[in-house]
């Protein structure tokens, strides 16, 4: 008799499991808009890769990242640590030093104090007041003819001078300093005579919304909105609308998209020890032309 079942059906092989790539921790925090897209990005992307992520968020705090650090010293272990520090620059240099002990070391964002540099393996970050060399290039391709500039920037710091010799090389002239203290008023209230000290000022350059919407409040009382741009050196995704309704002239922003790609990137040569070259994101001009057209990963 002719046996007409169906042959027996061969059962598919199960998965291999993907071998593991190695171990990464990451002290971070969602405290601040590109920490927190950064956070999410390197998971995502430690996932596809095969890497197991620790993850520490911090929420901004240095106290508690701090402990974090001492917490993951006591009881983890890792091929390759990522700090993206919150707290001072010698606070995060104890860090790095601590954790170099146990693995290799990543920094992203800020940098560590110089003393503390040879504790890192690679930093992953924009370049040194490149905010302000790619707000000058803004400004160049503007065709401003004089390409003078107030700036208003939150609080004094070490870098005015670096800052100063970055617009200088790109051909913009630095006409004055001041701080807002983090109040707008204050970016209005220091307008008020700059202006007027400054008549020849083509642009105000920022370094927070506090400044630009004292500016814009300014140069809307003074007619003076169609002559003066206002730029920001520094992005985070509030500043989106400024741009689409042309409030803000131009931002410059970091990729927490490129940042975690470049992360990645470098687990598994600093896991190995290899020696590698610091990565240096490019810092890209937001403006209302190109603002819904670029995915920076936020």
């Amino acid at each position: 008799m002719l046996d007409t079942s169906p042959p027996p059906s061969e059962e598919s092989p199960a998965p291999t499991p993907r071998e593991s790539a190695g171990v990464a921790v990451v002290f971070g925090t969602t405290g601040d808009p590109f920490g927190a897209a950064f956070l999410s990005q390197l998971a995502d992307l430690c996932a596809q890769q095969g890497w197991r992520l620790i993850q520490y968020d911090c929420g901004g705090k240095p106290d508690v990242q701090e402990g974090q650090v001492a917490d993951f010293l006591s009881n983890e272990t890792a091929d390759v640590a990522v700090l993206y520090a919150v707290g001072e620059q010698e606070a995060a240099a104890a860090q790095v030093k601590a954790l170099r002990e146990r693995c290799g070391v990543i920094t992203v964002g800020r940098r560590v104090a110089p003393s503390a540099r040879r504790y890192v393996d690679v930093h992953v970050g924009g370049a040194e007041n490149g905010a302000a060399s790619a707000l000058g290039g803004y400004l160049n391709e503007s065709r401003l003819k004089g390409r003078e500039v107030l700036l208003l920037m939150d609080l004094p710091d070490e870098e005015s001078g670096a800052r100063k010799r970055a617009f200088s090389a790109e051909g913009v002239a630095v006409l004055d300093e001041n701080y807002t203290w983090g109040d707008k008023i204050y970016a209005e209230r220091y307008l008020e005579t700059g202006l007027d000290r400054f008549p020849e000022a083509d642009a105000i350059v920022c370094a927070s919304r506090h400044g630009t919407r004292g500016s814009l409040n300014t140069l809307r009382q003074r007619e003076l909105r169609e002559k003066i741009k206002i730029l920001s050196l520094t992005y985070d995704p509030s500043l989106d609308d400024d741009l689409a309704l042309g409030d803000l002239d131009a931002a410059a922003a970091l990729s927490p998209k490129e940042a975690a790609e470049a992360t990645v990137g470098l687990l598994p040569k600093v896991a190995k020890g290899e020696k590698v070259e610091e990565t240096v994101l490019e810092y890209h001009v937001l403006t209302p032309e190109n603002i819904n057209e670029t995915d920076l990963g936020y």
